[in-house]
């Protein structure tokens, strides 16, 4: 993708027509993908036909910003807001580009477009109060979530900013009552428990902000908030690059059978995506297609050899249909291509213990305890294995699991048959 449109305010602009004050922004196209190109020009050829009209500008804006080109975006967006004042979309994507690049008129942006919603519309609210939150500007947030929870009380994302603002204001006691509505939601339990763990070491209770935090650290990251004006620009992507993260974010909003539309469509124009057949393959065995999915997984790794997310697929489809050997050697792959994962260490543990290769295996949990400490499941099978040949070193493993999931009944009786240290 090419880099953001330089020049504007120093004469990067096309003049619509001889005379007009009306201008377009340049755009540097060296590089960029056809269909991008094209989705462009046809969004320029709707402001020629009618400069005076902030939809056309704001369309153009909303293309411009799917393909990353948000200088030049922020140019549309504030022509659109000078047509059309009323309308909350043009301060709110402002707001949203300067937010990235850390600018100043952040804030003022999001104010004008608060002030232009209506009730239905939460995301400049919502998007308001949390970088009034993140700046400090505490009463201002926490005045913006009350509004949000008062039309919307099941609303875990303002939920969860309430919680928030408390714990900065030291008002502990108000901190638990909001947390209990967001940590149950798929898209703020993880915040939700990190905030969690906080408020109980900040009570003095170490053991449960210690559980608080085990419980975290297996937890995949909160998917993104749905934000409906985000999503019209999310809608207007095209080219490989920008379609890839569409289906990734459909993908992540557990909308599978668009998703799957969308990359059987994107494989098809883009036959060399690595990426794009990954994610394919990943869907693909969601779905339980697995003869889909391995062929899917295969084909990516034939265009990108290092893609350690369809090495690990892979694998787990190899385990799922017996090939242990074949399910070693992808999580070992996925492994050594990205020394952090921790799934792809651990999976590859439980194969090669399955396998009776028991150095072997402790060496992937050891792995997986190195990647994340406070993976109970991985001290839990690191003790474990550990058990008979260093049952020193079994102990505090299995110690540290019990202390991550009090539940955990065989690494209590296990860790109960070992001899006391003394002994």
């Amino acid at each position: 993708m090419a880099a953001l449109v330089a020049g504007l305010g120093a004469g990067g602009y096309v003049l619509l027509r001889p005379g007009s004050s009306t201008a377009l922004p340049r755009i540097d196209m060296d590089g960029v993908d056809p269909a991008v190109q094209q989705a462009i020009a046809e969004a320029e050829a709707a402001v020629r036909a009618a400069p005076r009209s902030a939809d056309a500008w704001g369309k153009l804006g909303m293309v411009l910003t799917s393909a990353v080109f948000e200088e030049a975006a922020l140019a549309c967006f504030r022509q659109a807001e000078a047509l059309d004042p009323t309308n909350p979309r043009w301060p709110y994507f402002q707001g949203c580009i300067a937010l990235v690049h850390g600018d100043r008129e952040v804030l003022p942006a999001l104010r004008r477009a608060v002030a232009r919603s209506d009730d239905t519309l939460f995301a400049p609210r919502l998007r308001l109060a949390e970088e009034c939150l993140r700046v400090g500007l505490v009463d201002e947030a926490r005045g913006q979530f009350e509004e949000i929870v008062r039309r919307d009380d099941s609303h875990a994302r303002a939920h969860l900013g309430l919680a928030q603002c408390a714990f900065h204001e030291q008002r502990l006691d108000a901190v638990p009552h909001h947390l209990a509505r967001a940590v149950d939601h798929p898209r703020t339990r993880k915040a939700a428990l990190a905030l969690s763990a906080q408020w109980h070491r900040r009570r003095g209770d170490v053991v449960a902000a210690d559980r608080a935090l085990a419980a975290w650290a297996e937890l995949p990251e909160d998917l993104d908030w749905p934000d409906e004006l985000r999503t019209e620009v999310l809608q207007l992507r095209v080219g490989e690059a920008a379609r890839v993260g569409l289906a990734t974010a459909l993908l992540d909003q557990g909308r599978e059978a668009e998703a799957l539309r969308l990359l059987h469509e994107l494989v098809s124009e883009y036959p060399k995506s690595g990426r794009a057949w990954s994610l394919l393959g990943w869907a693909l065995a969601k779905r339980r297609d697995a003869a889909g999915a391995e062929k899917a997984l295969r084909t990516a790794l034939d265009c990108q050899a290092d893609d350690s997310q369809a090495h690990f697929e892979l694998g787990r489809l190899r385990y799922q249909q017996g090939d242990r050997a074949g399910a070693i050697r992808h999580f070992r792959a996925a492994a050594t291509l990205k020394p952090s994962y921790l799934q792809a260490h651990f999976n590859l543990g439980v194969c090669l213990e399955e396998e009776g290769d028991r150095a072997g295996a402790t060496a992937a949990f050891r792995a997986a305890v190195l990647c994340q400490p406070l993976s109970a499941p991985a001290q839990a099978r690191l003790g474990r294995l550990l058990s008979k040949d260093d049952p020193v070193a079994a102990r505090s493993h299995l110690e540290q699991a019990i202390a991550l999931n009090p539940d955990d009944a065989e690494s209590r009786r296990l860790l109960a048959s070992l001899k006391p240290p003394h002994d």
